[in-house]
């Protein structure tokens, strides 16, 4: 899990689901040991970092049954979500991913994720760059209010602004936005009702690809100027929807912005929304949520379960996206433990059957990736790097006993000076890990003693919540989680050794490689174009190569299926969220 500042003010990009009982477990685990053993090192290797019939790369995906024709687009009906994990809090300061989803129904930002890594307009008409990149002059649109009648204007956008990267303000201050901008930003000034100037400390090639995400929607100002508790349940913003009621625990309930006329031009259709109503049901137990989607209780399901996917891409719409920046990965402690030894590292990647394991626990929903340092789905991806450490246990052996690790127990864990080859997997059972996860980790499991590396999973209750072992130098050696954006400004945010003048908090592993450090600043100063992706496949190449500080799961994918009476369904090219202003209902 990517540690945040507080537990109030976190800048998680973390996609979370909580444990859920496992189904298939042992009959699965039985099939992945037999296909390991049947798998040879050679074969493995020829297969590279994706599977058959998969392209890494492609960050949108339409799967499965086609929609049937319904016409044009009706107005009106309620729409049923089925969906996962609750947050905290709905407002714009809460950042994680659960309320990224949430918040690209009712917010919006200056400017939007387009697809191909492009930002186009939003709330800004236009903007220009001056003063060497260090200066952003938006041009606003006019007559737009948010869903309170509160004008949206210049001020309100500085206000945002202000509030956003003011750590006294803890009803406010949004720790993302701050990993994501405070190094560089000096100043949010309106120089007109409408014409806002943003400038910063030094040229940012991320800054308007930061803008875009879903972190930076704006929300009102009146409501900026309540209590947290107010913000925390009742958000207000400019997009197609508006939060009517938080029923905790149950659902949210959204209607219709009958004045929403924010969308450009050039988007699906102008005007409101077709839907007049969203409720956005919780519902934690796979088997629950699938039962409710399959019955028609539910048009729109999140997060399809890995055993349902089958079924799933046969009979439904469904939709996937890989997000960006930093993939589905294992953080690998460097600094303590037996893992202090870079052989020793080199060796778990060469000992992990990626492929298989993946395949395996995951039934195609996900994708293979070994590259753990950088997102198939982001440019700058080096594909020569995820192919680097394919499964190829004798090497895992070699360097295993080159390392001092030369002796085994009775019970085949290797030794070095009486002490077992031990590490700790440390995962959050109610954050990041459901009973796919699960599996994955007993594959990883497997597949490390079969070289002689004993791994204990230890689960982490919902009761210690964010402060978690997993969360603590030195409490673990393999650490599951991920950083969801849309570019290589991943690597900023988990290789700085400091961010917002503070020791970086979401590197768990408090590992700084110097070359890489170096490397990040120039990266974050070079346009995009030929030099970028050199700066970008250098640091891959640091990362999981020679340091080998990270093991590469796959990437990070969002899946939707859609139910046969919804139309008009699509993903954010952001981090893939439901965009739902274009869904309607047939009957």
């Amino acid at each position: 899990m990517d540690q945040g500042f507080t537990q109030q003010d976190r800048p998680q990009r973390l996609a979370a689901k909580p444990l859920k009982a496992l189904g298939l477990l042992s009959a699965l685990l039985l099939a992945v040991l037999v296909l390991a053993g049947c798998a040879s090192s050679s074969a493995s290797s020829s297969s590279g970092g994706g599977f058959q019939g998969v392209t890494p790369a492609t960050a949108d995906q339409s799967l499965g049954a086609q929609q049937p024709s319904a016409g044009k687009p009706k107005p009106g009906g309620t729409l049923n979500v089925a969906w996962v994990q609750e947050p905290e809090c709905i407002d714009a300061q809460q950042d994680w991913v659960q309320n990224g989803y949430l918040y690209s129904q009712y917010y919006e930002q200056l400017v939007s994720a387009a697809p191909n890594n492009k930002v186009v307009p939003w709330l800004a008409n236009s903007w220009k760059v001056s003063n060497g990149g260090k200066t952003y002059t938006f041009q606003l649109k006019k007559n737009v209010k948010f869903t309170d009648g509160t004008p949206f204007n210049a001020q309100a956008v500085v206000t945002n602004f202000k509030d956003w990267l003011n750590p006294k303000n803890t009803a406010d201050y949004n720790g993302y936005v701050a990993v994501y901008i405070a190094d560089v930003f000096k100043s949010a000034v309106a120089t007109g009702p409408y014409t806002v100037q943003v400038n910063l400390t030094k040229p940012d090639v991320f800054f308007l690809d930061g803008l875009s995400q879903y972190a930076f929607g704006i929300a009102s100002p009146k409501q900026l100027s309540q209590p947290a508790g107010v913000q925390c349940d009742h958000p207000v913003g400019t997009g197609a929807f508006k939060v009517d009621k938080w029923n905790h625990g149950q659902d949210i309930v959204l209607s219709r912005n009958k004045n929403w006329n924010s969308a450009p031009a050039n988007e699906r259709h102008k005007g409101p929304a077709y839907l007049n109503k969203i409720d956005w049901r919780f519902v934690s137990d796979n088997n629950t949520r699938w039962g409710a989607f399959t019955s028609g209780q539910s048009q729109l399901l999140y997060d399809i379960p890995a055993v349902d996917w089958k079924q799933a891409t046969s009979r439904y719409q469904v939709l996937r996206h890989t997000t960006g920046a930093n993939p589905l990965r294992f953080f690998v402690a460097a600094k303590w433990g037996p893992l202090k030894d870079v052989r020793v590292r080199q060796a778990v990647q060469y000992a992990f059957n990626d492929n298989l394991a993946v395949q395996t626990a995951y039934r195609g929903e996900r994708i293979p990736n070994k590259n753990g340092s950088l997102s198939p789905s982001s440019p700058g991806y080096d594909n020569a790097v995820n192919n680097y450490y394919n499964y190829d246990p004798a090497k895992a052996e070699k360097l295993l006993s080159a390392a001092g690790w030369s002796h085994r127990n009775a019970q085949g864990y290797r030794t070095k000076n009486g002490k077992v080859l031990s590490l700790r997997l440390v995962y959050s059972a109610d954050v990041v890990a459901d009973s796919d996860d699960l599996l994955l980790f007993q594959i990883l499991q497997q597949e490390l003693q079969k070289v002689g590396i004993k791994v204990t999973l230890i689960p982490t209750p919902p009761s210690q919540g964010w402060a978690a072992p997993q969360d603590q130098p030195g409490q673990w050696d393999l650490n599951i989680g991920y950083w969801v954006g849309r570019s290589a400004e991943g690597f900023h945010t988990l290789w700085s050794p400091k961010l917002a003048g503070q020791p970086n908090p979401n590197n768990l592993t408090g590992y700084f490689d110097p070359v890489v450090t170096k490397l990040i600043n120039e990266l974050d100063q070079t346009p995009a174009g030929p030099k970028q992706t050199e700066l970008a496949h250098k640091i891959q190449v640091q990362l999981v190569e020679k340091d080998a500080v990270v093991l590469g799961v796959s990437g990070m994918q969002v899946t939707l299926a859609a139910g046969p009476k919804l139309h008009g369904l699509w993903q954010s090219p952001d981090v893939g969220e439901p965009v739902l202003s274009d869904a309607w209902l047939s009957k």
